[in-house]
């Protein structure tokens, strides 16, 4: 068997930057390294020999700050619901929240870290384009946040009420066709350990009105208690869901009856989707 021509051996060391040739066995090596590989070492087999590429893994920096999008009200008490950032990787990210029209555009819903529906007045109405583009949103891993009865309703279309016009599947709960007017005296409790609630002490409600619904694909993350748990009746308070790559959070009761509990969500909304998309 002839030796490789010096020509071609020169050729190689300039291509591939460092060369080894095994002069007995008429074989060539080389290690090259190639930025554009992550986390893996990739063999090639080829005319000169074998070649080993492989690169330093890409550190994923967290931002300063994630976008969080409210429809509904504007008020100093929603406004507290953001005012607290999370710690993540060891680095403080703030949330940065910014209201959005009931006839928002696909645009201004990218970039969403975490999307609030609140109830009341206005919020309650959500057109088909921002809906659409929150279910694609969420799709991509961003968090949602869900009031009462917000986001249940269409301007221009009295035929819809509820969510399963285009976010089906992706609120967790349903209106009944004729709901209950439900006033309760009972205790707020959690039923699943650790999660957004972890840590949330039962406290207890006086003719608080809530709202009647029906779990479809979620499940209960918080109760409200009447009494003792063997003879109490209970009514869902915070239902968690996500059948795509964000969660989903809905809540029965509006936010300033316990602003802790909505700003545990949002803060938990905000790691998670962290995580997903930075860990």
């Amino acid at each position: 068997m002839r030796l490789l021509p010096l020509a071609f051996l020169a050729l190689a060391a300039v291509l591939l930057g460092c060369v080894s040739v095994n002069w007995e066995n008429q074989t060539i090596s080389a290690n090259i390294s190639v930025p554009e590989v992550l986390n893996d070492t990739i063999p090639i087999e080829g005319m000169i020999g074998n070649i080993t590429a492989s690169a330093t893994p890409e550190v994923m920096v967290a931002p300063d700050k994630v976008k969080a999008c409210i429809f509904g009200p504007h008020d100093a008490i929603i406004e507290g619901l953001f005012s607290d950032g999370v710690v993540f990787a060891g680095k403080a990210v703030a949330i940065d929240a910014t209201w959005l029209t009931n006839n928002a555009k696909p645009a201004d819903v990218e970039g969403c870290a975490i999307i609030m529906l609140n109830d009341g007045g206005e919020g309650r109405y959500l057109d088909y384009v921002p809906r659409t583009a929150i279910k694609q949103r969420i799709s991509s891993g961003a968090g949602l946040l869900v009031s009462r009865e917000a986001g249940t309703l269409v301007h221009d279309d009295s035929a819809v009420r509820g969510w399963e016009y285009v976010l089906a599947g992706v609120v967790p709960v349903s209106l009944p066709e004729s709901p209950a007017n439900l006033t309760v005296n009972a205790t707020f409790v959690t039923i699943t350990a650790g999660g957004a609630l972890e840590g949330t002490e039962p406290f207890n409600v006086t003719d608080l009105n809530v709202t009647d619904i029906n779990l479809e694909n979620g499940e209960n993350a918080a109760l409200f208690r009447t009494g003792p748990y063997q003879t109490s009746v209970a009514y869902p308070a915070v239902v968690k869901g996500g059948s795509g790559r964000g969660l989903v959070y809905y809540v029965s009761f509006a936010p300033d009856t316990a602003p802790g509990v909505y700003k545990a969500l949002v803060r938990f909304l905000a790691a998670d989707y962290l995580a997903k998309n930075f860990g």
